[in-house]
């Protein structure tokens, strides 16, 4: 029952933001260049957060900065803040601590986003592309599954 519901929230909020012609294409603009084979390369990771108890934070960081260490992206926008089922504070901070401590990233190639939701996560980031990183023509959403829901 909780999953189902959990399942139905992520998938309201996803048709809300695709059913924003503006915010759709938008979206499509910078995911098309990957999609029709363009490039292999992005100018932006943006990592979707997820809380640090769970293993797959760790591997959503690792992955991430390997796209950074491997010059797959000049940049990479860890977003997260509080997560309600599991109460954390700060997951974009988190992996920006773990990114820099642990896989060497530089400061200055991390950029924070922290929603509360997938939906305001990638509301975020899209406003953190469009000041602080204004160049950008194209991103790699580094998630899950059920966040296509």
């Amino acid at each position: 029952m909780w999953l189902e519901a959990r399942v139905t929230t992520k998938t309201r909020l996803a048709n809300e933001i695709i059913n924003s012609d503006s915010v759709r294409q938008e979206l499509l603009d910078k995911v098309n260049p990957w999609k029709e084979g363009l490039t292999e390369k992005a100018d932006v990771a943006i990592m979707l957060g997820t809380s640090p108890q769970f293993s797959k934070f760790e591997d959503r960081v690792r992955f991430t900065t390997g796209l950074l260490n491997d010059k797959k992206v000049s940049s990479v926008i860890f977003t997260g803040k509080s997560d309600q089922e599991t109460k954390d504070n700060d997951q974009a901070q988190t992996a920006t601590d773990l990114a820099i401590s642990d896989f060497g990233i530089e400061k200055s190639k991390v950029h924070l986003a922290g929603g509360n939701n997938t939906e305001a996560n990638l509301r975020l980031a899209l406003d953190t592309v469009r000041r602080e990183l204004p160049d950008t023509k194209s991103v790699l959403i580094i998630s899950e599954a059920p966040h296509l829901l």
